[in-house]
């Protein structure tokens, strides 16, 4: 279950609520249900609910020169299917991968550390899929390093700092959504590693009417910024941060 869709469940029922109160005349539930499902799908709502998350990162490629690796880490990857018996990358764990591969190219060829684990039993993990596509973006193999056991942004800080540690890395460019990237960097640096932010997949406006139509990407775009948020509340009670 998404953070998003018990919401909707709540504005629905604001909606039920509102129509039955149409007969006495008493329409502000029925309002207040239309405007909330609007507003969870209007896409500038969820460019607003971004920047809290992402306005601390300049949209520009960093400066990685003093990074002793390049440290990507997983979305999802779908699972592998009768008609397509391999996994493949979702969109965003592509670009966070793309996106590695040319920080190596163009900026600094140091080693790429892909963190994932597996998002099933039987299923590889997800920095096995992510090492073929920074691959097929020209980073030779030799040079891509696999953290195959997280499946949580916490792991993947503690179990990347483990790989880092025992190849003598302690700075590294870390590679992530935009969104996800203010949970990421604390957890590698409580985990000791001095991190060189270099996210990408920013949230943007479209230009035009596009922009004021509601959609499912910013749905999925609240979805993720409702998780963010929750995360970042988790993980200080846990004292992950």
């Amino acid at each position: 279950m998404t953070y998003v869709e018990p919401l909707v469940f709540v504005c629905l029922m604001l909606c039920g609520i509102g129509l039955f109160a149409l007969r006495q005349k008493k329409p502000l539930a029925l309002v207040w249900g239309l405007t909330s499902i609007f507003l969870l799908c209007w896409p500038p709502v969820a460019w607003l609910a971004s920047r809290p998350l992402e306005a601390w990162y300049p949209r520009t490629a960093p400066q990685i020169d003093r990074a002793q690796a390049i440290v990507v880490l997983s979305s999802t990857v779908l699972a592998r299917q009768s008609w397509r018996p391999f996994p493949v990358a979702d969109g965003e764990t592509y670009e966070r991968c793309v996106y590695a591969a040319w920080l190596y190219s163009n900026a600094r060829q140091v080693p790429v550390l892909a963190s994932g684990g597996p998002g099933g039993e039987g299923e590889e993990a997800y920095a096995v899929t992510m090492k073929r596509v920074i691959q097929a973006e020209g980073v030779p193999g030799s040079m891509i390093w696999t953290e195959e056991r997280s499946s949580r942004t916490y792991e993947n800080a503690v179990y990347s700092a483990e790989t880092l540690r025992t190849k003598g890395i302690a700075r590294i460019a870390l590679v992530t959504a935009g969104y996800h990237m203010l949970r990421a960097e604390r957890c590698f640096r409580k985990q000791g590693i001095e991190v060189i932010s270099a996210p990408c997949a920013f949230r943007g406006l479209e230009k035009g009417i596009v922009t004021l139509l509601p959609s499912w990407d910013a749905v999925r775009g609240n979805d993720r910024c409702l998780h963010e948020f929750f995360g970042l509340a988790w993980y200080v009670v846990k004292g992950w941060l």
